[in-house]
């Protein structure tokens, strides 16, 4: 009897045991299923890049890849997705500017593109911007970051490096100059140049300026003055010339003076200004080539400029927009001022005309005709 009863106790122990042991190893079964669900989840997001991204299902090895960097937190979801978007095979497809928006709206918000937000992006790429500017804003939204949630993964950020990706404001103004100045769209590695110069501090908005128009690219156009002043009405002016303006400046021109001189009438206007506040930039001052009759410097003979806008738009005192001209000469220390006039007439400040003799210093601004009243015009500029 005590033998049997002694079977019977080992019998329950062993069966407690058992039931013990088999509770313990529950949770590592669950949390096996858990491994294998989020392992499948994070393939299904990777599979609809594929099928979204490069249009075709996921081959084996790039899935398995790509997986892995999400699952060890090497990479999260924007990024791989910059991946697929940045790729060889997704690059060499012919896409038009709406064919890609609607991919990423697809791909990033797992819907069709609603008509006003397409033409919203597809606005932004008409202004000059990047596709990858325009694929930062999609991978960084909030929808996008739900759909990352929802495959148990970080959304992440994007990581542009290009220059032309860096500041919206400067990338813009550029893209200006290049469809104003050079009536074409921007090349790539031009864009990206002119953008590391000016986020660097190398260059100012009119330094910039001054490189388009006087780029081997413009002046071999041979524009007459004419063309070449209704350019810097579109470019500093933002609108087309008004004809007493344009008369004005390109008589200046055709009295002799300077190109570059002329430039920086529209290039120190008030108008100019207010464009490279709008896109967030520093105009810088004019622009000086030393040495040459296109040296602008400050004008001993009146304070301020008064702006090209103010000057040429007006047809009042066109003559420069209150802009300097120079041709310096170390060796000699006189100074004469020549004052145009809106109907073409030339003063000086010295008794001898100075455009006789380059070995003085020439300054030349503008003058009202009822400021020019009791001079004595220059019978040889004029």
């Amino acid at each position: 009897m005590k033998k049997k009863l002694l079977i019977f106790a080992l019998s329950v122990a062993l069966g407690l045991g058992l039931m013990s042991a088999y509770g313990q190893m529950t949770p590592v079964y669950a949390s096996t299923e858990s491994i294998l669900e989020k392992e499948k989840s994070v393939e299904d997001f990777v599979g609809r890049l594929y099928t979204y991204i490069l249009g075709r299902p996921a081959d084996e090895e790039g899935l398995t890849q790509w997986s892995a960097v999400l699952r060890s937190g090497e990479e999260q979801g924007a990024k791989v997705a910059q991946g697929f978007i940045e790729s060889p095979e997704f690059q060499s497809k012919t896409l038009s500017d709406r064919e890609y928006v609607e991919i990423l709206y697809r791909t990033f918000f797992d819907r069709e593109a609603d008509d006003e937000g397409l033409a919203g992006w597809l606005d932004v790429l008409d202004s000059g911007l990047s596709r990858m500017h325009v694929f930062k804003g999609f991978a960084e939204s909030e929808e996008f970051d739900h759909l990352c949630a929802e495959y148990g993964i970080i959304r992440g950020n994007a990581a542009l490096t290009a220059p032309m990706d860096q500041n919206e404001g400067v990338t813009k103004f550029l893209v200006r100059c290049y469809r104003l100045c050079l009536v074409r769209e921007a090349d790539s590695d031009g864009l990206n140049a002119w953008c590391s110069q000016i986020l660097s501090g190398a260059n100012t908005a009119k330094e910039a300026a001054y490189g388009f128009v006087f780029s081997q690219e413009f002046t071999s156009k041979n524009l007459s003055d004419e063309e070449y002043v209704r350019i810097l009405y579109r470019v500093f002016m933002d609108r087309e010339a008004d004809e007493p303006g344009l008369q004005s400046w390109v008589r200046v021109l055709s009295q002799g003076g300077s190109r570059v001189h002329v430039f920086n009438g529209f290039a120190d206007s008030t108008e100019f200004q207010e464009i490279c506040d709008s896109y967030g930039i520093a105009s810088g001052s004019g622009i000086t080539v030393g040495g040459t009759d296109e040296t602008p410097a400050a004008d001993p003979g009146i304070s301020g400029n008064s702006g090209a806008g103010e000057n040429a738009g007006a047809g009042n005192n066109a003559g420069n927009g209150g802009n300097t001209d120079s041709v310096n000469d170390s060796s000699q220390s006189q100074t004469s001022t020549v004052y145009y006039t809106p109907n073409g007439k030339k003063y000086h400040s010295t008794p001898n005309c100075p455009t006789l003799s380059r070995s003085r210093n020439i300054y030349s601004t503008s003058l009202t005709n009822a400021q020019a009243s009791g001079r004595t015009a220059c019978k040889v500029c004029h």
